[in-house]
C-alpha cells in the first residue's frame, strides 16, 4: 500500500521540510506528493526549493481575493478525489497545524484511510484527536538538533 503527501505550505515553513521528508520516507511508499500554495508570493520562495529537492509536486493557487482559503480547498478536494479513485492509497500524511482541516480528517477516516498529520505547537487539540497519529513537527525539529548534537559530540570524542 502506499500514502499521499499533502502539505498545506501556507501554514507550515518550509524550515521543517527536511524534516517533514525524513520521516514520511521512513515509514511508506509516498505516492503522492504535493505542495498547495500561491507561490507567486515571495514567502513562499523556500518551499519552492523544497518541491525540487524532494520532487513536490507544487499546485499552484492565486489568491485573487486576499484572506480566503483556497490553497487549504483544494488540498481537501484533492484528498477526496484521491481517497475515492486511488485503491492502493490506504495512508494520508496531512502537513499542516489549520483546524479547518478537522473536516477532511474525519471524512478521510470514514473512507477508512488513516491520517497521519504533522504539525506545530499551535496545532489545536480537535485537530489532534481527528487524526490517527500527530506528529509535532517543532519537536521533530529539536530531535533531529538532538541528535545531531549526540553524533557531533562522539565523533569529537573519537579523535
Amino acid at each position: 500500500m502506499s500514502a499521499a503527501l499533502l502539505i498545506d505550505a501556507e501554514n507550515i515553513p518550509a524550515k521543517y521540510a527536511d524534516n517533514i521528508m525524513k520521516f514520511v520516507n521512513q515509514h511508506t511508499y509516498i505516492k503522492y506528493k504535493r505542495l498547495y500554495g500561491d507561490f507567486s508570493s515571495n514567502c513562499l520562495n523556500a518551499w519552492k526549493n523544497a518541491s525540487i529537492t524532494y520532487k513536490l509536486e507544487p499546485i499552484q493557487i492565486f489568491h485573487l481575493i486576499k484572506g480566503k482559503n483556497t490553497a487549504d480547498i483544494a488540498l481537501c478536494l484533492d484528498a477526496i478525489e484521491i481517497a475515492i479513485q486511488d485503491d492502493s492509497v490506504d495512508t494520508f500524511i496531512i502537513v499542516t497545524s489549520d483546524s479547518d482541516m478537522t473536516v477532511i480528517i474525519n471524512k478521510l477516516s470514514k473512507y477508512q484511510k488513516k491520517v497521519i498529520l504533522l504539525g506545530q505547537d499551535n496545532t489545536h487539540e480537535l485537530l489532534i484527536k481527528t487524526c490517527d497519529n500527530f506528529i509535532n513537527l517543532t519537536t521533530l525539529e529539536e530531535k533531529q538538533q538532538e541528535n545531531k548534537g549526540q553524533i557531533k559530540t562522539s565523533t569529537f570524542q573519537l579523535k
